[in-house]
């Protein structure tokens, strides 16, 4: 969401939530379906490949 300042035009604000999964390493995680790593690496979970 934006909060705009109406008479200039500015942007004042963005405010987002907070995306809890987003940035959580599962590297190395084991016993995940793959239908849960896949949705864990759409909401930008990190999973790096060695």
């Amino acid at each position: 969401m934006r909060l705009w300042n109406v008479e200039t035009g500015e942007c004042l604000k963005m405010l987002r939530t907070p995306r809890i999964y987003e940035g959580m390493n599962i590297t190395g995680v084991v016993g995940l379906i793959e239908s849960v790593r896949s949705l864990l690496l759409a909401l930008r979970a990190i999973a790096e490949s060695f």
